[in-house]
């Protein structure tokens, strides 16, 4: 057990180490993704070297309830292969195992056959710490497949999660690692991390009928119970499912990502609202049904059928993207709007189907607030449309002689950058696949065309690829 939680604590100052991830704007000295490995690391029980063995069934422990009602901090509870009808309890310091074959766990909890209600594994009839789950198959659950609720330290791994009829994970107020876990059919959204959960998410297969991940305060800002959550994720493969990729919502919720692959959503690969904060290296969003990454500060939410009195929340959201791909959206690669603040910077962004990048003020409602897209050594390639551009009076910041862009704008359908913001956009070395300044300039939707729109400097240029 010990060796258990070094390891993981290891795991998680190497993905600190990967991402290189700089302090979200306006956070403390202490950044954001620090205090949650310390918070991960503090919640490990300091367990026995040697724990006793209980296996399940056997003449002292016929059933899983027996065995975890005797076992104590430092144990660990063995489940034979088979299906059982059971809701297991999480116990303080205890390792729950069931048997694994070939890589998939052989132990069945079918959550139908025991009637369980609400969750076939709970960790929340009361507050449990440095609990361990690994080796089960849960299906069927009437509600949720694992509960947390105000426990610290749970441990998941090699778990199978499908057909639940609500989320296959639920965290409330809770810290948890899952990672090497499938996810798979069900109906909420498949790992909820909310009212100011902590958790990390390595190497694990996400498909639903709703978001894949959902990282939120759990209600609306001031009322009971609010408290924004943190995620990190690492290698997950988030493909398939029918809402966003990823969803993260509310001032000071966040998430820190590394190597993630977000594809063939429903809507957004990955969405982030009402002054959610991303922070991604290496993610990969692609053939998703809206955009690849959407960022809105703005929030509408609907109190009544016709949303005749929406409560709207005006909080800035916040991404940042190092080394990712945008690719074969069919909405946007990436999108800003209404009081959001994107930078993207050593990524491509291609073929997608509407536009590459682009930044703009109005949500719905009337809602606007403007919002900023910023691009360093970005390669925007074949998307059908626009390269990228903003509108109304958000803003593009693309490159300066003091800060040079050194994107470059290839094979783009109808313009490189276009801006009918009313903000004038510097773009200075850049590539634009040519050094021919007039075909450049007839690449650009700017003053030009329109005397009510910003101006778009683009010299000096780049007379290479960067």
């Amino acid at each position: 057990m010990q060796s258990r939680w070094m390891r993981v604590s290891a795991v998680m100052a190497v993905v600190l180490s990967a991402c290189g991830m700089a302090s979200p704007p306006g956070s403390s000295s202490e950044d954001s993704e620090i205090a949650l490995a310390k918070a991960q690391i503090r919640s490990s029980p300091e367990l026995r070297a040697s724990g006793r063995t209980l296996p399940v069934p056997s003449a002292h422990y016929p059933t899983i309830a027996s065995a975890l009602a005797s076992a104590r901090p430092g144990d660990r509870v063995r489940v034979a292969a088979g299906t059982y009808a059971e809701c297991p309890v999480l116990v303080d310091g205890v390792t729950l195992e069931g048997h694994i074959i070939s890589g998939d766990p052989a132990v069945t909890l079918d959550g139908a056959g025991a009637g369980c209600d609400p969750c076939v594994i709970c960790g929340d009839t009361t507050i449990v710490h440095g609990a361990a789950v690994k080796g089960f198959r849960i299906v069927n659950s009437e509600h949720l497949g694992v509960r947390l609720n105000g426990s610290r330290g749970v441990y998941m791994s090699e778990l199978v999660i499908e057909n639940s009829s609500g989320p296959g994970i639920r965290s409330n107020a809770s810290s948890f690692v899952l990672e090497h876990s499938r996810l798979l059919g069900n109906e909420g959204p498949s790992v909820r991390i909310t009212h100011g959960s902590q958790a990390i998410l390595i190497g694990n297969d996400i498909q639903g009928l709703a978001d894949g991940v959902r990282v939120d305060m759990g209600t609306n800002f001031g009322e009971p119970g609010w408290a924004p959550s943190q995620a990190w994720l690492a290698d997950n493969d988030i493909h398939g499912n029918v809402g966003n990729g990823m969803y993260v919502f509310g001032r000071g919720s966040s998430v820190y990502g590394t190597g993630n692959r977000y594809e063939t959503s429903g809507l957004s690969g990955v969405q982030v609202n009402a002054g959610a904060t991303y922070v991604g290296r290496r993610e990969s969003m692609t053939a998703n049904a809206g955009d690849g990454l959407a960022v809105a500060g703005c929030d509408i939410r609907c109190t009544d059928v016709g949303c005749t009195n929406p409560v709207i929340t005006l909080e800035r959201s916040r991404a940042t993207l190092d080394e990712s791909a945008f690719d074969s959206n069919v909405g946007q690669g990436l999108s800003a709007v209404c009081n959001a603040q994107v930078a993207v910077r050593n990524s491509t962004v291609s073929h997608n189907v509407m536009r590459g990048a682009w930044a703009s003020s109005t949500l719905e409602a009337g809602v606007s607030v403007p919002s900023t897209l910023r691009a360093e050594r970005t390669v925007f390639a074949s998307n059908a449309r626009v390269a990228v551009g903003a509108s109304e009076d958000s803003q593009l910041e693309l490159g300066t002689i003091k800060s040079p862009g050194r994107n470059s704008f290839l094979d783009y359908g109808l313009w490189s950058i276009r801006n009918p913001s009313t903000r004038s956009v510097s773009a200075q070395l850049n590539w634009f696949g040519t050094t021919d300044a007039s075909a450049i300039a007839a690449s650009i939707f700017d003053c030009t065309e329109n005397a009510n729109h910003g101006c778009v400097t683009f010299e000096p240029f780049l007379t290479h690829a960067p």
